[in-house]
């Protein structure tokens, strides 16, 4: 490790911050497909890979850092010419505990299977995106079409021998929410190693259209009564689920461990080379332009005061926000995501958007049942 790597590292230290552990790098904007939900508007007709030696030298960075876990996306990362160079590039480097290439799969051909199957350790993971059980579920939010070619896409990794390596990706919305069971179903049924889901974000083209809407609290709950009275759900879910709702429930006692934000610890470059603090926080006040020009460190560094007052800012909100003084949650929320809070209002000092949601799980009764 240079002498300014370190340097670096303890002024993340001093400043309070948390070093970078989780990177999310996003190779190109170009996506072939135009989903209702994205929250960074990637179309097919963008066009931007990002050089191939800049993303190897910010993985560099980003290990000589001591970050731990890589997300490679896109837009579609496939569409990158070099995208089996750069996940080649990033396995090697021992300093990961993991290297996740996220894909809507449907491009995947046997060629491809085949190059990623040589990486295949336990390092390596690929993350699939999939909006329902069913194609009239997915495909209002992926497009026509698209749920026969994801799962193709799937069908090809497991027949592969990477179905335990791969993870569904599943977005909440108020039209899907209630097939998560059979979504777990699936994936128990295809050989997939485990289902992750995240609660709509009401930013970027999300914002622009109606097409899509959050989960209610009622579907909430109706997830949480599914959880702790069906036996069969609640085994699959702990064998190979991640859903929030479920999280938030099983540790709504437990205060969180530290008062401050997470960003920086969880941050994301852009195809244009902006680097954010974190992938959900994504406002451009705090952002660094033109990382491609500089090593990480540097970027990261002229970032610190700005990122600082991101810390200020998220130990004010938790205290000030009206909504948050009589609710039971407030311990295990700290205040909620301030940027989701962001995307869904621009504004910083307004509750998350899944601040109604958050609430039905906290006053939801724990059974005895469990």
């Amino acid at each position: 490790m240079s002498s300014s790597t370190q340097e670096v590292l303890s002024r993340i230290d001093e400043s309070g911050l948390r070093r970078p552990k989780h990177l999310t790098l996003m190779i190109t904007d170009t996506c072939n497909l135009r989903c209702h939900h994205c929250l960074l508007d990637c179309t097919p007709d963008l066009g931007r890979h990002v050089p191939k030696q800049a993303i190897i030298e910010v993985i560099a960075g980003f290990a000589r850092l001591g970050g731990e876990r890589l997300m490679i996306t896109g837009g579609e990362p496939l569409l990158h010419p070099d995208w089996i160079e750069i996940l080649s590039y990033a396995w090697r480097r021992a300093e990961f505990s993991e290297v996740c290439l996220q894909t809507n799969a449907t491009l995947l051909s046997e060629s491809d299977v085949d190059a990623i199957s040589r990486l295949a350790d336990h390092r390596l993971v690929l993350q699939v995106s999939l909006e329902g059980s069913a194609a009239e579920t997915n495909d209002v939010v992926r497009g026509a079409g698209s749920f026969d070619r994801i799962v193709d896409g799937l069908h090809l990794l497991v027949q592969s021998g990477l179905g335990t390596k791969t993870r569904l990706a599943f977005t909440e919305m108020r039209h899907n929410v209630g097939e998560l069971p059979g979504m777990f179903e699936l994936v128990e049924k295809m050989g997939i190693g485990k289902l992750i889901t995240g609660t709509l974000v009401c930013g970027g083209r999300a914002a622009q259209e109606e097409v899509l809407a959050m989960p209610t609290p009622a579907q909430y709950q109706r997830l949480l009564d599914r959880y702790v009275l069906d036996a069969d759900f609640r085994s699959r879910y702990r064998e190979r689920g991640n859903v929030a709702a479920i999280e938030w429930y099983e540790g709504k006692g437990n205060p969180t461990e530290e008062d401050a934000c997470s960003c920086i610890e969880t941050p994301f470059i852009s195809a244009a080379g902006r680097m954010y603090p974190c992938v959900m926080l994504l406002c451009d006040e705090y952002s660094v332009e033109n990382v491609y020009s500089f090593r990480l460190e540097e970027a990261i560094d002229s970032a610190l005061p700005l990122w600082s007052r991101l810390q200020e800012t998220h130990r004010h909100r938790r205290v000030s926000l009206a909504s948050c003084e009589e609710c039971s949650g407030l311990l295990h929320c700290n205040g909620g995501c301030m940027g989701r809070a962001y995307a869904a209002h621009g504004d910083f000092m307004t509750p998350e958007d899944r601040c109604s949601l958050r609430r039905a799980v906290y006053s939801y009764g724990r059974s005895s049942l469990i």
